[in-house]
């Protein structure tokens, strides 16, 4: 990891990561594969770069365009990661009676310290190896839209998974359920009012962060809770999976040049929203 990617904290004696979010607008491929590439190897253990990484889309994207969108970056992510991907099919909800009978080979893994609800979760095999897979979650303008960690723990068995759709975001389950899978790399398509984007990162609650404040910002309520007060991020904070504090998020925009003049003030504010919401003072 890059030094300048380390911030110390004088005050405690902590070093801690900055973590990394890029939002790249006008599908622009060649800053993906440049900038989110690059993150995702930085999480890689020399010997996981041998072998195909596992790919997972999820929920499965409705709208025509988004499937698309998912597709086009499916086709492009060997060229992003370096690596063959394997693509593992994420059922949708109306599944989960078959699901429990198909061939899917479940491993059961001991969770993180403090996940009392669920000390072992129950998870494909697939997602558990040496690699850290990459989860693609498709992101609308729906306030009912599942985040990235409601998203992971859907990757769980059904009969566990079902626990974090009952709660609807209520006591924060979907981050117990979540904890084991640390992916190496989290993409989020994103259709936003007019604004149409893909932003990456490697964190978990970076991810669930800029979900809750699109949702937020979608509804237009300053008044409600600030994304970090959000119960799965609360309940994410608690259980360590990852960054911790505003000051220790980088928020990038990266687009082609040809394209700044058309849209780009438009984009600036959104930026600059996201930034407020999250209380992050630049990129």
């Amino acid at each position: 990891m890059d030094e300048s990617d380390r911030v110390v904290h004088a005050d405690r004696g902590i070093t801690r990561r900055l973590v990394h979010v890029d939002l790249f607008f006008r599908a622009n491929e060649t800053a993906i594969a440049r900038v989110a590439g690059r993150r995702f190897q930085e999480v890689q253990a020399p010997a996981a770069r041998l072998h195909p990484v596992a790919v997972v889309v999820s929920p499965r994207p409705t709208s025509n365009e988004t499937r698309r969108r998912v597709n086009h970056l499916l086709a492009n992510l060997p060229t992003i990661l370096g690596r063959d991907i394997q693509i593992v099919h994420q059922p949708r909800r109306l599944d989960l009676v078959i699901r429990v009978g198909t061939t899917t080979t479940w491993l059961d893994v001991a969770n993180v310290e403090g996940a009392e609800r669920f000390p072992i979760v129950r998870l494909p095999r697939l997602l558990m190896s040496d690699t850290p897979p990459v989860v693609i979650v498709p992101i609308n303008s729906h306030t009912d839209q599942i985040g990235p960690i409601e998203a992971l723990a859907a990757l769980s068995h059904p009969r566990q998974a079902i626990a974090a759709r009952l709660d609807r975001r209520r006591q924060g389950i979907a981050a117990e359920l979540a904890a084991p899978i640390v992916p190496g790399l989290i993409v989020l398509i994103v259709e936003h009012a007019s604004h149409r984007f893909v932003a990456t990162t490697n964190d978990r609650i970076a991810a669930e962060l800029l979900t809750t404040a699109l949702r937020q910002d979608t509804v237009g309520d300053n008044e409600q809770i600030g994304p970090w007060e959000d119960s799965i991020v609360q309940r994410a904070t608690q259980l360590d999976l990852g960054v911790r504090l505003p000051s220790d998020v980088v928020l990038t925009s990266w687009e082609p040049r040809t394209e700044m003049a058309s849209g780009a003030e438009s984009r600036e504010r959104l930026v600059k929203r996201l930034r407020l919401r999250l209380g992050i003072s630049s990129g």
